[in-house]
């Protein structure tokens, strides 16, 4: 009777840890994460009326059509005849027009040149297209993967989790541990609590979808870029774009050094570098270099570049340890003093980022500031850009050498 008893009061300690666990996540860890595809649900549907549909009911519906839309790509034999569903348009509308010009590639016109390049990118022939739809089935289970998660909970059995958390493209229902989830059809995982896709994801299809490469998106740093006095790049500079993603920013810089210059994309994701070397190859520019970087190191020699940017990917660097109060990590600052030390004699380092926003784990101005300056950085001006999507502080500095 004892040992029954010992028996269940451990399991009830570790139910209740477990039920702990869940609740810090959910309450605490996961506002701090960043969903990587579907858009959170609207101001006007968080507040629908009694009897409305449910936004996640709406969501899953939507993925669930996409994903059946890309498991007949990769079984059907006249794959190009399959009409692209409404579905698309809803969950990753910046990819519809590409596939409904795959649908229809003698009639479909697209609209931007930008356009035209992700489609000869993904879909320009046979090969790409297979490898773009078993890309894109697994980018589309990995979101449903992160935003189902917390459907599944801790019970005396192990973990439960509900008949409707399947994966959109197989319509398997995926498998839960206490520290993992994972999709039995792709072989693949989502880790707790850091969310980590296991294997790792490349990052050009989550960007593509997301609309990193649309005209718009390109070109909405021009002023900082092109036009600043201070900040923007000079004709025959050699200017570093450190975590470059598929090149948002990458062929204004271009434009800015012009023939005589030089601009290297550097990131940790190969599959974005080699999208920046098609467009650059389809622009007929050779002056745009990639290199790929690892997180401990950018990979960059010593005074080798007159301009860094840095833009958006501060606060990747140190967002969650200033957002916590705490000092920046080792690797964060060793990674800082490689990328000054590649900066040449009066060279300038540019940060761009948003400021802090609710949940988001972004830099304040002054902070971005002095975190600069300790590595010798001389503050040369400040200013204030207004973008669409909110507002971007634009930081230069120069190099404190003779």
């Amino acid at each position: 009777m004892q040992k029954l008893t010992l028996k269940k009061a451990i399991l009830g300690i570790f139910v209740a840890i477990n039920a702990g666990l869940a609740l810090y996540y959910i309450f605490v860890l996961a506002p701090q994460q960043r969903r990587i595809l579907m858009p959170p649900p609207s101001a006007s549907s968080a507040s629908e009326t009694p009897g409305s549909p449910d936004p996640d009911s709406i969501r899953e519906t939507i993925a669930s059509e996409v994903g059946a839309y890309l498991s007949s790509q990769l079984q059907s034999r006249d794959a190009k005849a399959l009409e692209v569903p409404e579905a698309m348009e809803r969950i990753w509308p910046d990819l519809y027009n590409v596939f409904k010009k795959y649908q229809e590639p003698q009639n479909y016109k697209l609209g931007t040149e930008e356009e035209q390049l992700i489609y000869d990118y993904l879909l320009g022939d046979a090969s790409r297209a297979e490898s773009t739809f078993k890309q894109l089935s697994r980018t589309l289970c990995f979101e449903c993967m992160d935003r189902v998660w917390f459907k599944c909970k801790a019970t005396a059995d192990g973990i439960s989790c509900p008949p409707d958390v399947i994966c959109p493209v197989s319509g398997q229902p995926y498998q839960a541990s206490i520290t993992e989830l994972s999709c039995p059809f792709h072989g693949q995982i989502l880790t707790f609590p850091d969310r980590t896709p296991r294997p790792s994801l490349p990052e050009l299809y989550p960007q593509l979808c997301m609309g990193y490469f649309t005209h718009n998106r390109t070109h909405r740093l021009d002023e900082a870029i092109l036009r600043d006095p201070i900040a923007s790049a000079k004709p025959g500079e050699t200017v570093l774009d450190v975590g470059s993603g598929v090149g948002c920013y990458v062929w204004a810089m271009r434009e800015a050094v012009g023939e005589t210059g030089c601009v290297i994309a550097n990131d940790v994701d190969t599959t974005v570098l080699d999208f920046i070397k098609f467009v650059a190859e389809k622009r007929g520019f050779t002056n745009v270099q990639t290199v790929h970087a690892s997180y401990d190191y950018p990979n960059i020699d010593i005074k080798s570049v007159d301009r860094v940017y840095i833009i958006d990917v501060l606060n990747v660097m140190i967002g969650m340890e200033i957002k916590n109060n705490l000092p920046p990590s080792e690797q964060a600052d060793s990674y800082m003093q490689k990328l000054v030390q590649a900066i040449r004699p009066k060279g300038k380092l540019v940060i761009i980022d948003f400021p802090p926003e609710g949940d988001r784990p972004h830099i304040p101005i002054d902070q971005a500031i002095s975190f600069c300056q300790k590595y010798n950085m001389k503050l040369q001006g400040q200013r204030l850009l207004t973008l669409d999507q909110g507002t971007m502080y634009v930081l230069t500095f120069s190099a404190d050498q003779p």
